[in-house]
């Protein structure tokens, strides 16, 4: 019989982790903070009591913890608001972890290191420049402090969602409505298509691994080449994106320049195959009516 496995937020990624897992047999719940949908339950990863609440009901093996707030801007005005979730929700779910002999897989970010170098391994110490970026750090090491059966997967990643304002929804928006935006030349990241980090996602489930991992694309790619890509493949105006800088942006938080990570660990340890920037679009563009 397959492992249990709690999926905590089904937003973006977690909505797509579910399904996913269902497909490959596992018997999965997911959870949601606010919109109860497809047979989600509620739970607060602020409040220890509710985790284990849903850990006694359905006595899971596996956590995966999905939740985050990744309103850089906002927290940056609102620490509260990102260490509440971002850093003691992780704590929480640790302590549950512990106390019940769960493993956690916990996804955070690329973006804890402050970009002035590239493809950092999960052994480069991080230096986070805003407060978004030290509440996920803080939740990793609160995770590691509290727990020792733990995968922390570091990423930065992309897809389409019909409903969703992230970045590749946001380029296609503008390309369809022929509107003309910047792209940033000096900002340079290498993320992983969603529906193939599930798949890695998915393989860690079944190994023993623990630790730090970085699921990442093997290419180092700005912005604004990302943004032409996408006008390429998705046969689009590509004169419509125009080359920025974010040294001109009106952002509250600094953001660090460059947050690509070195994926050598991943592909030592997992059969998964990581897929390329330009085949996962040109996978999207063939799966999508826009």
């Amino acid at each position: 019989m397959n492992k249990k496995i709690l999926v905590i937020g089904t937003g973006f990624l977690g909505e797509k982790l579910v399904k996913q897992l269902k497909e490959n047999n596992f018997e999965v719940l997911g959870t949601s903070f606010k919109k109860l949908k497809n047979n989600n339950i509620f739970l607060d990863i602020s409040n220890l009591n509710s985790i284990q609440e849903a850990v006694e009901k359905f006595k899971p093996k596996i956590i995966i913890n999905c939740a985050a707030n990744t309103d850089v801007d906002l927290i940056e005005s609102d620490p509260d608001t990102g260490y509440l979730i971002n850093s003691f929700g992780p704590k929480n779910l640790a302590i549950t972890c512990h106390k019940n002999k769960i493993k956690l897989i916990h996804i955070s970010t690329d973006s804890i290191f402050d970009g002035k170098q590239e493809l950092y391994l999960e052994e480069d110490i991080p230096n986070p420049i805003n407060v978004y970026s030290k509440s996920k750090l803080l939740g990793e090491k609160l995770i590691i402090e509290n727990l020792s059966d733990y995968i922390i997967i570091r990423t930065n990643f992309f897809g389409f969602h019909k409903d969703g304002n992230f970045l590749l929804n946001s380029i296609l928006k503008n390309l369809h409505e022929k509107k003309e935006f910047n792209g940033f030349d000096d900002v340079f990241f290498n993320p992983m298509e969603i529906l193939n980090l599930n798949e890695a996602i998915i393989e860690l489930c079944n190994q023993d691994f623990t630790g730090i991992i970085n699921l990442t694309s093997d290419k180092i790619i700005s912005k604004y080449q990302f943004a032409l890509n996408v006008a390429r493949i998705f046969n689009l105006d590509s004169q419509l994106i125009k080359k920025g800088s974010i040294k001109d942006s009106q952002f509250i938080a600094k953001r660090p320049i460059n947050t690509s990570l070195l994926n050598l660990k991943a592909k030592q340890i997992l059969k998964t195959k990581i897929m390329s920037i330009e085949d996962s679009l040109k996978k999207i563009q063939e799966n999508i009516n826009f």
